[in-house]
């Protein structure tokens, strides 16, 4: 994983191991092309057919590029994961800034603990392949 901090190393850690407990295949540091480079997705969790990015921020500075590497990896969700719920409102106003790049990609930004527990929800063997999450609206802020 890319990041050194052991905040980012702590929350992709967490989610990797609820995914690989919940019979999800999980991928570090997946590889997609951006039209004249590669960028990096944290975390990619392969669940029945569908695709989930999960990104580890500690700032919004890099959201828009989050949102891009998850369209090109044709993800379903992005999980934007912060470590407290001020960055996460921060990088939930810079999703709502950059909506034009979503595609179909449905972002849920959140800290680690309602990370885990909509990943939870959303890995379950009776979710056969609707992957929609607890919260009804695109973006979910806590």
């Amino acid at each position: 994983m890319r990041g050194n901090s052991f905040c980012h190393r702590a929350i992709l850690t967490a989610i990797a191991r609820l995914a690989e407990k919940r019979g999800a295949r999980v991928q570090p540091e997946r590889a997609v092309w951006l039209g004249s480079s590669f960028g990096f997705v944290d975390l990619v969790i392969r669940w029945k057919l569908e695709c989930l990015a999960i990104e580890a921020e500690q700032s919004p500075r890099r959201v828009h590029n989050d949102l891009l590497k998850a369209v090109a990896l044709k993800a379903k969700w992005l999980f934007i994961v912060t470590p407290t719920a001020g960055i996460a409102r921060a990088c939930s106003s810079e999703v709502v800034r950059c909506k034009a790049c979503l595609g179909d990609v449905q972002v849920t930004v959140c800290t680690l603990g309602m990370a885990l527990h909509s990943l939870s929800t959303l890995l379950t063997p009776t979710n056969e392949t609707n992957l929609d999450p607890p919260a009804t609206s695109t973006l979910t802020e806590t």
